[in-house]
């Protein structure tokens, strides 16, 4: 009897990447100032990504070894539903809005606007509590940067000839 667990879905497809970047990483370390002693500048950051590098091939050659999961029939629905729930693809469609009217709205507006609708995409339907938690947030970050750190937020394009 083996207590070999199934590979899961995507687990491959995970490693390769990991093994990519790592890869990547060590050739960036290596620009930094080449391999000319152990004292170089680039000698930690290829050390550790030579690391990353070693320990992704054992964990590739340790995920292969394992027996696939299930039949790959409906791979790329069940991909899409284990590694990206629709969640996550609602986050980074908030993630990617949030950027780009940063510049326009602000960051007082668009932060608010981002935690709200982050809040529901994330389970809580409390509209009275989110409120409440994005504005007390973005209270705790305005008094700490604005005001602590003189910090200046972005105020936005559109607010520019309102407030001034």
């Amino acid at each position: 009897m083996s207590d070999t667990k199934p590979r899961v879905v995507g687990e491959v497809f995970f490693v390769l990447l990991l093994l990519a970047v790592s890869l990547f990483l060590l050739w960036s370390a290596y620009t930094i100032s080449g391999f000319e002693s152990f004292a170089s500048a680039g000698a930690v950051p290829m050390a550790a990504a030579g690391l990353m590098a070693v320990c992704a091939l054992v964990i590739l050659v340790q995920t292969l070894r394992r027996p696939p999961g299930e039949p790959e029939a409906g791979l790329v629905r069940r991909l899409m539903v284990q590694v990206t729930p629709p969640a996550l693809l609602f986050m980074l469609v908030l993630i990617v809005l949030y950027v780009v009217l940063l510049e326009q709205l602000g960051f007082l507006l668009v932060s608010f606007l981002f935690l709200y609708a982050s809040m529901f995409v994330l389970g809580s339907f409390r509209w009275f509590l989110n409120l409440v938690v994005s504005v007390g947030t973005l209270v705790v970050i305005y008094i700490v940067f604005e005001e602590l750190f003189s910090v200046v937020l972005p105020g936005g394009r559109l607010w520019q000839g309102v407030f001034q």
